[in-house]
């Protein structure tokens, strides 16, 4: 099958018309966007193709089914250029039709503005790719699959275990460039696991290397580096540049604050 997409027009209507489509669509279910829009090529299709797509939606708590959506999303249409994966038309057609079980499913919305947070690209370009409940699933795989890992996937896991990584790290604007956000994130996975191995052999405090990552740690780091990105041009820095810069401040302020 082919990768799907709507057109400028259409996604144009769309906003247009986001009170019915909640209603009609997305709340009620009592019509498909191409019936409620009277056209049933509104759906496009690229050249490029993709296997059939079937997410996991077996998960009460739905945000644990998010590390296995991500690598399915991904492998599917790794075929996308970063361009095309940015293009809120290809999303769209995936939110509101060719997705839309799962989106229901993951993103349940309450009123219109819910919906819009999900369904559309609702923020600045950049935090939209990671806030639209389908190109998330593309972008987090995008950023945090690492072929050199016996799991390719190890990372995803990670990320989507810790919601912060994404608001706090993924979504600023400083973290555009991929390598920041790989280089961050892999910052963050090895002083995790280094924390959980130093605990498990009763390393002393004084001595150990790895950092116990938590929310607050998360939020604190963004602020760092957004902090750090009005000194110097980090949009430049290499990522084993940006690793160590995560460790070296992750370290000193665990010591300094004695945790």
């Amino acid at each position: 099958m082919k990768i799907k997409y709507v057109t400028n027009d259409t996604l144009a209507q769309c906003r247009q018309n986001i009170d019915v489509i909640f209603e009609e669509v997305v709340n009620m279910g009592r019509q498909s966007l191409p019936v409620l829009f009277h056209d049933d090529q509104l759906i496009k299709e690229m050249s490029l193709d993709m296997p059939k797509i079937e997410l996991v939606m077996s998960e009460k708590k739905t945000s644990l089914t998010d590390a296995r959506n991500v690598e399915i999303v991904y492998e599917a249409m790794q075929g996308l250029t970063d361009s095309q994966a940015s293009e809120e038309r290809l999303w769209a057609a995936y939110t509101f039709h060719e997705q839309l079980d799962y989106m229901k499913y993951r993103w349940p919305a309450k009123d219109v503005s819910g919906m819009k947070n999900h369904y559309l690209f609702s923020y600045g370009a950049h935090r939209s790719l990671f806030r639209n409940g389908m190109s998330r699933l593309w972008w987090l795989g995008r950023v945090t699959k690492d072929k050199s890992r016996k799991n390719p996937y190890e990372l995803t896991k990670y990320v989507c275990e810790h919601t912060d990584i994404t608001q706090s790290i993924c979504e600023q604007p400083v973290c555009q460039q991929l390598r920041i956000m790989r280089g961050v994130i892999k910052a963050l996975y090895d002083l995790d696991q280094a924390y959980e191995q130093e605990t498990v052999k009763d390393v002393p405090q004084e001595e150990r290397r790895g950092v116990h990552i938590e929310k607050t740690i998360i939020q604190d780091l963004g602020k760092y580096l957004n902090l750090l990105s009005g000194t110097y041009l980090i949009d430049m820095y290499e990522e084993q540049k940006i690793y160590d810069i995560v460790c070296r401040y992750l370290r000193k302020r665990q010591l300094l604050r004695g945790l």
